[in-house]
């Protein structure tokens, strides 16, 4: 029987190190590695690390803590700050627990001291880093899963409400409009049934907004694999979560918001949704149900000196003294089995650091609970686009727009048709068909959760055989739900629209990227 050649793996390594003899001793270790192989990129400085971290993809990072940009602990925030997703070693110039665990708390996934670097251990720890960055990763995922289970049933009722009003409402425009068959009703008649059919048509359309907002603030919660750093305007993240607990608060306590002027953060909108979900789910839970006028949950925002807190005060069972020094250790709880994991605190604590922030909790002796998060503002803000804006195109400008959703394409048609001259296509088979002989179209919006030929593949053929026209595609989606659609969404430039969008948006859109193309 002949045996298969076992599989080398192979790992991308970002070296951080401004010592030359340091840096050419590491990677002449990891060259000798015997039971996987290793491409090292090696950089003295985090602003170098920086634009190798933007333009590659590494398994690891390590980082020495003499980095001649920043020093010990902030190198790790600052590489952490960027590329979250990706493990970190840091070395170290001697033995000091206390540094390491302190790295460790900045998003590290191990240290190591640089004299016991040999390529045996130096292999190992890198090998560990990426499999406990791995298990991070589940963790979170974990966590946020079941954050969303016990949200589950809250967040039905939030849409459940206004789709049934929608619905009943959907039939009293039927009726009205009935009237309207059974012959030619008064001027006054007609004003009547007009006026109560645009009351309707305002009602359906909150509902509807309120249903939206809602699947937008759980597509940003619920991206569990997706790393994404921006400017986050905390108050928002705050006011979202809110809404998406209401249902399980408005049992157990009032809600009071007293949010604050504050700038904007530079993180992970999806990770500090996390947190405020979790620390509100927390406090909710430690109210019990039935007696809602006797209990408040409180959440304040404030900025000094450029850092802004987060404080969420509840009328809870609070902490117990003993239990204080524990809250933050992962699978530590005082729920049940069937309520707590254990792991909200935990991953509080971890993305709060991550993100150059502290997060303290006072338990009031087991009465009541005081949360504090403290988070740096940006260090930068956006500046508007200068410069007049370009004049539209004079011609009707056409449009192929690609959906699998029959009634999705009619509604297209209505909001736009009058302004352009939309085709349409129900396939990304039919719209090839279409484009093969003619493709004089100036935006093709395409949606990307496709049956049998999805928009990834429409994108891959029309570059094949129309690469003019890739520029112009636009994807509309209803949630990137496969890791294949948001690999391939990230390695693009081209734009996504998320539904639902409203007519308004849509028109704003589409009249922007057409004068951008003149």
């Amino acid at each position: 029987m002949i045996e298969e050649p076992s599989i080398v793996p192979s790992f991308n390594v970002l070296l951080v190190e401004p010592a030359t003899a340091d840096a050419e001793r590491l990677g002449h270790d990891l060259s000798r590695a015997e039971t996987a192989t290793f491409s090292v990129d090696c950089v003295s400085t985090l602003c170098a690390a920086k634009s190798k971290l933007e333009a590659t993809e590494y398994d690891v990072i390590l980082v020495d803590q003499r980095a001649s940009d920043g020093s010990g602990v902030e190198a790790v925030t600052r590489l952490y700050a960027i590329a979250s997703t990706t493990p970190i070693v840091m070395l170290t110039e001697r033995h000091d627990v206390d540094f390491g665990l302190l790295a460790l708390k900045a998003g590290a996934q191990d240290y190591l001291a640089t004299a016991d670097a040999t390529p045996v251990v130096l292999e190992r720890a890198i090998r560990y880093a990426i499999e406990r960055g791995e298990l991070r990763r589940r963790v979170v995922r974990s966590d946020r899963f079941s954050a969303m289970g016990q949200l589950a049933a809250g967040i039905a009722h939030e849409i459940n409400n206004p789709t049934a009003f929608v619905l009943l409402n959907h039939e009293t425009l039927r009726t009205l409009l009935e009237k309207f068959r059974e012959g030619s009703p008064s001027a006054a008649a007609t004003n009547a049934v007009l006026d109560e059919a645009f009351e309707v048509l305002e009602d359906n359309e909150e509902g509807i907004q309120r249903i939206r907002t809602l699947v937008s603030d759980l597509r940003s919660f619920a991206r569990v694999d997706e790393s994404s750093l921006d400017l986050v305007p905390l108050n928002d993240v705050v006011t979202a979560a809110a809404k998406m607990l209401s249902n399980e608060i408005r049992h157990r306590a009032r809600l009071s918001l007293e949010l604050g002027v504050v700038d904007p953060l530079f993180g992970d909108r999806g990770r500090l949704s996390q947190v405020v979900i979790n620390l509100l789910l927390n406090a909710a839970q430690a109210i019990d149900e039935g007696a809602a006028d006797k209990n408040e949950i409180s959440v304040r925002t404030q900025q000094v000196d450029g850092m802004i807190t987060l404080s969420i005060l509840d009328t809870g069972c609070g902490i117990a003294d003993e239990m204080t020094d524990r809250i933050f250790d992962p699978f530590f709880t005082t729920k049940t089995q069937d309520v707590g994991t254990g792991l909200g605190l935990a991953i509080c604590a971890e993305v709060v650091s991550s993100h150059g922030g502290q997060i303290t909790v006072d338990g009031a002796g087991g009465h009541g609970t005081r949360v504090d998060v403290t988070l740096p503002v940006a260090g930068r803000t956006r500046r508007a686009p200068s410069g007049a804006r370009p004049t539209p195109k004079a011609q009707k400008a056409r449009m192929l727009i690609i959906d699998d959703e029959p009634n999705l394409l009619k509604a297209y048609r209505r909001t736009l048709g009058e302004r352009y001259d939309v085709v349409l296509a129900d396939s990304g088979r039919e719209a090839l068909a279409l484009l093969e002989e003619d493709s004089a179209f100036d935006i093709v919006i395409c949606d990307l959760m496709m049956p049998d030929f999805d928009g990834l593949m429409f994108y891959k053929r029309v570059a094949e055989i129309l690469p003019e026209l890739v520029e112009l595609i636009v994807f509309c989606t209803g949630g990137v739900f496969t890791e294949r659609m948001r690999e391939f969404i990230e390695s693009v430039p081209n734009e996504v629209l998320y539904k639902p969008i409203t007519p308004t948006e849509l028109r704003r859109f589409v009249s922007r990227t057409l004068e951008q193309e003149t």
